[in-house]
């Protein structure tokens, strides 16, 4: 299979993911290097664990012989639960080394120390009750009470001094400058014991088992008198100043340190001067009582000396193993660092290189065919559309170049059919250009004829609100004909008990039939005006009709609002006919009402029958009234109902005119659409010419 055959896809895939297998085998490499690196950081600290517990143990074992020894210089019962404190803190102390230690080879050291020891504290246990029962005599007395007078000044200061000194190095921060961990800096310094904190620690711990050594080999003097205790205190007091000389050597940085060292050797020196050598010349002075021999021969025997030498041997043999061990995993530990940076570089240099080597490999198969699809889309962006590519392979770039050439062969159709819309598109833009101009005239004559229908409306409007108003004179007229019926109705109401003023209540009557007389025939006037104002509305509703026929969709409003006002018109008109057949009606009875005033001028005698006739007459004369007040009233409101259609015609016509106006916008509008349609398609035209298709 070739690679131009293989899928992109799969190419890219497989330059990620060979160099992402690579390194997940490197973090493999590196996570079993750093497991084991981790190991050896374990085992080391495991060491320096039991190397410390080694030191303690040492420690507490010279404490516990001193308080044995001071038990048996001064016999006092107190020194006696100091010495069994001790020793449950060396079992202890036994019981974390086993545990520390574990199965190793180191383990059987322990176990010999323990037996040594346990032998020993048989013999210790003997010496105490030998020291029980024996008295001592005047002269180590003496001995003892010179002791006990100066165990407050001894060595009290001694341990504070070295205990202050430990404190200090127990201070030190966990990290030290540049972020490093203690642990760190002492694998990192195992060569320069002086930088390491915990190894100064033990180094003062050793100072201050040797000055506990000093003082158990003066008090072993002290009580057995023999030159044996005598050279090994001398020996023990060289030792003891030398460890302090060597540590100021290592602490010449440290002012407060230094300080610390210098009062340890002044109070050392204070001690052996002013205490343990008057001390040991005043034993040498003394000889002990017999009382003491088996004391001083049981103390120095030399089975206990052996076995407490050989007990330190032990402990000795199991530190030195486990410094071995500690170097020895300090160098494997370093050989699994070398060996994690070796893997971490070389894995690297492989990661890098393959992924080099897959990127070259992928850019040369794509770079051709893609520069290839370049020329291409330029002389496409040119308006070459002749040109064409050639397929290679089954992969994403040979289905790029094959996709390339279907989008040709697409522009190239697509331009050719751009050329036949363009023609198209050309000959319908004259086409609506002439539309355009037959519409602007049409439009032209029929917001013409809305103009001059607005014009007649408003006429109609006029002259409707002239009949309102006469309308509404009539309704007031009508008005007071009937508060003049009421006067009247009263009057002949009263007839009976003013019958005295009968002649000068007729006058006023007749007066009264007069001025009625006049009312009726202004009423009169005042309808035949209402009847005209119905008949021109009526024309003018006709003509509204007409006008709207010919608005065609648009006066369908305007054509309902001219149905209405004819409508109103016709009523208006019966309403018309009916005020005048009223009103001929109350002609007759004025004419009555005249007569029959001069028949009461005539026969006062008959003045209140006459009175009666009137009254009579005068409830019919308010009947009429009422009713051609009534009818005036509707013949108002009937106006008011016709200016109110003449208005909403109005308003109609005036929307009219307005779509009218905007259909003349919009045919504008659509006339310079159809330009800009033609200028479009000049340009449509310029530019397929301009592209080669074949």
């Amino acid at each position: 299979m070739k690679l131009s055959d293989i899928g992109l896809k799969v190419k890219v895939m497989g330059g990620g993911l060979i160099p992402v297998i690579l390194a997940a085998i490197l973090c493999m490499v590196v996570l079993y290097s750093v497991h084991a690196l981790l190991q050896n950081v374990e085992s080391v600290d495991q060491t320096h664990r039991a190397i410390r517990e080694t030191v303690e143990l040492q420690f507490d074992t010279m404490g516990m012989l001193a308080w044995l020894r001071a038990f048996h210089a001064y016999g006092d019962e107190r020194f006696v639960p100091e010495y069994k404190n001790r020793l449950e803190r060396i079992d202890k102390e036994f019981a974390d080394l086993k545990r520390i230690v574990g199965d190793g080879d180191e383990i059987k050291y322990l176990i010999q120390a323990q037996e040594v020891l346990a032998d020993a504290r048989k013999r210790f246990e003997l010496g105490v009750e030998l020291q029980r029962e024996i008295n001592a005599g005047k002269s180590l007395k003496d001995v003892a009470a010179l002791v006990a007078a100066d165990k407050e000044q001894s060595l009290s200061r001694l341990r504070n001094l070295i205990k202050e000194f430990v404190e200090k190095q127990q201070s030190l921060p966990d990290k030290f400058p540049g972020g490093e961990t203690r642990s760190h800096v002492e694998g990192q310094t195992a060569e320069i014991p002086a930088m390491s904190p915990t190894s100064t620690r033990l180094q003062a711990m050793e100072i201050y088992t040797s000055a506990m050594e000093m003082e158990n080999l003066q008090r072993g003097y002290l009580l057995a008198g023999t030159d044996e205790f005598l050279k090994s205190y001398e020996d023990a007091s060289k030792r003891m100043f030398a460890l302090i000389e060597k540590q100021k050597q290592k602490m010449s940085g440290n002012i407060t340190q230094l300080r610390l060292l210098a009062d340890i050797e002044d109070t050392l020196r204070t001690w052996v001067k002013e205490i343990a050598d008057p001390q040991i010349a005043l034993r040498k002075q003394v000889l002990a009582s017999k009382t003491v021999v088996d004391l001083n021969k049981l103390v120095a025997e030399n089975r206990i000396s052996e076995k407490v030498r050989k007990y330190d041997e032990l402990l000795a043999t199991f530190k030195e193993a486990q410094e071995k061990a500690l170097q020895e995993r300090r160098a494997a530990s370093e050989k699994s660092t070398n060996a994690t940076e070796r893997a971490l570089v070389l894995g690297l240099i492989l990661v890098i290189a393959s992924s080099l080597f897959i990127s070259y490999l992928i850019a040369r198969a794509i770079a051709n065919t893609v520069g290839q699809a370049v020329d291409l889309a330029e002389a496409i962006s040119k308006g070459d559309l002749t040109r064409s590519l050639q397929k290679r392979g089954e992969d994403e770039v040979g289905r790029l170049t094959q996709a390339l050439n279907d989008m040709v062969e697409f522009l190239r159709e697509q331009t050719r059919r751009t050329i036949e819309g363009v023609n198209v598109l050309g000959s319908s833009a004259a086409e609506i250009a002439a539309t355009v101009s037959q519409l602007a005239g049409s439009t032209a004559r029929t917001s013409s004829a809305v103009t001059e229908t607005i014009t007649t409306i408003e006429e109609v409007k006029h002259a409707a609100k002239i009949s309102n108003d006469t309308a509404k004179k009539v309704a007031e007229s009508s008005k007071q004909a009937v508060d003049i019926s009421e006067i009247g109705k009263k009057a002949t109401s009263d007839t009976a008990h003013r019958m005295n003023l009968i002649k000068e209540q007729i006058e006023s009557i007749g007066e009264t039939v007069i001025r009625l007389s006049e009312h009726s025939q202004a009423i009169e006037e005042i309808i035949g005006t209402v009847q005209d104002l119905a008949d021109q509305s009526n024309l003018l509703a006709v003509n509204a009709s007409i006008e709207a026929a010919r608005a065609g969709d648009h006066g369908k409003g305007f054509a309902v609002v001219a149905l209405e006002i004819k409508t109103l018109a016709d009523q208006s008109k019966s309403a018309t006919e009916q005020v005048r057949r009223i009103l001929e009606e109350t002609k007759k009875w004025v004419s009555a009402v005249v007569m029959a005033t001069e028949q009461g001028t005539k026969a006062v005698d008959a003045g209140v029958n006459q009175s009666i006739m009137a009254g009579e007459s005068i409830e019919s004369l308010f009947g009429s009234v009422s009713t051609s007040s009534q009818a005036a009233t509707v013949i108002h409101s009937t106006t008011e109902q016709q200016l109110a259609g003449v208005d909403q015609v109005s308003t109609a016509m005036l929307n009219i005119e307005q779509a009218m106006q905007q259909n003349v916008s919009s045919i504008s509008q659509l006339d310079e659409a159809a330009k800009r349609i033609e200028e479009l398609g000049s340009s449509l035209k310029d530019l397929v010419e301009r592209t080669r298709v074949r």
